[in-house]
């Protein structure tokens, strides 16, 4: 029963259905060739329709003394748009119509004198040459897009590694090193009650153990609510993470810092709250070292909308070159923001100090969260389903 449920969960999909992807990919590459075909016909008509207008209206007949003149305009166009294939098409498409409409005898197809003939061969060299170069162009910008994406993948699955990496060395810490030095203290305490109800003078140094232990044991569990945030997948889990690291940074530094939550603080999304958190931890500790702020306040606001987390400080300020060119903070908090497809914006503060802020859309929150709860129910019924099999 195993195997056929496994079978079942890894089986490929049907023939049908590649058959009928298949179908669909090829008529949409066909519609989009057929669209680079007809703009570079387009262009050419409206060329023409222009040239007719300027050899109606110009005393000079410059269409007529020039028949190619504004034609290779519009296989530049078309080679920009579609390419290689189009750019030829426009050329030999305006070479016919220049033939037709502007070359004795008018219309009707022929080059007679030796002048038109050179000027049909001078337009077919500069129209082909134009059309390669549009193809050479275009591939080079498709290529550019290309890395330029697969670099923003790359470096997003990198960020994301880190914060894994992280939230699994916070993890270790809290629950594997926390626990050892935890059952360190408690047998140095037991120790010392020994020790004490023995009158044995080493009971002061158990004692001391037992406090420097404990002291560890905070220190640990600092590192590892630093590495990983406090239940970030869970609804309160941003803003209870942002408690804890006001109230963490207050305690250690002696600045006055507080946080706010304005509207319903429920958010379940760990990428996006990960991302935010990070921002705000971040501007928090740059405001420490550098702002010397009398008090720093971080409030996370939801509306229907959008959601935003913010750190403001009385401190001194900033630079403003320095935030136009950016330290390594600033520009991971801009790429964060950039990732949850967020605006970052550092501003100074009314009355003194900086105010830096993270506004992000909340639609794409709600597909990203959608597609959590799918994969959470279909993992849901895949183990039912393997119980019931088992």
């Amino acid at each position: 029963m195993i195997d056929v449920h496994m079978s079942i969960l890894t089986a490929d999909p049907p023939a049908e259905l590649s058959s009928t992807l298949e179908v669909r990919r090829r008529r949409k590459a066909m519609r989009v060739i057929a669209r680079r075909y007809a703009v570079s016909i387009l262009a050419v008509g409206i060329s023409l329709l222009f040239k007719l207008y300027l050899k109606t209206h110009m005393e000079l007949g410059m269409e007529q003394e020039a028949p190619f003149m504004l034609s290779l305009a519009a296989v530049m166009v078309s080679g920009w748009y579609g390419g290689l294939g189009p750019g030829l098409l426009a050329t030999g498409f305006a070479l016919v119509i220049g033939d037709y409409f502007f070359m004795e005898p008018f219309h009707s197809l022929g080059l007679v004198t030796t002048a038109q003939k050179i000027r049909a061969a001078m337009f077919t060299i500069e129209g082909v040459v134009v059309s390669v170069l549009c193809q050479t162009l275009n591939s080079a910008r498709r290529r550019a897009e290309r890395n330029e994406a697969e670099a923003r993948n790359l470096q997003k699955e990198l960020l994301e590694i880190t914060d894994t990496e992280q939230r699994r060395i916070g993890h270790d810490l809290h629950d594997g090193l926390g626990q050892h030095l935890t059952g360190i203290a408690f047998m140095s305490k037991l120790m010392e009650q020994r020790l004490a109800a023995k009158t044995i003078p080493e009971a002061e140094d158990a004692r001391k153990i037992a406090g420097l232990v404990n002291k560890a044991i905070g220190w640990t569990r600092d590192l590892a609510r630093g590495l990983a945030p406090v239940d970030l997948d869970q609804e309160e889990g941003l803003a209870s993470a942002l408690k804890q690291l006001t109230e963490g940074t207050s305690e250690l530094y002696g600045a006055p810092c507080r946080f706010e939550s304005l509207g319903n603080s429920h958010f379940r999304n760990p990428p996006v709250a990960i991302h935010l958190y990070r921002i705000a931890q971040e501007a928090l500790n740059n405001a420490i070292k550098h702002a010397r702020p009398r008090s720093i306040v971080v409030q996370l606001t939801r509306t229907q909308g959008e959601i935003r987390i913010s750190v403001e400080d009385d401190g001194k300020g900033f630079d403003p070159i320095s935030v136009r060119t950016g330290g390594m903070g600033l520009r991971i908090m801009r790429y964060r923001a950039k990732m949850i497809s967020g605006q970052l914006e550092v501003r100074k503060r009314l009355g003194g100090g900086t105010v830096v802020a993270c506004t992000c859309a909340l639609h794409h929150s709600q597909k990203d969260a959608s597609y959590a709860h799918r994969d959470q129910a279909i993992g849901s019924e895949d183990n039912q389903g393997q119980g019931t099999a088992r």
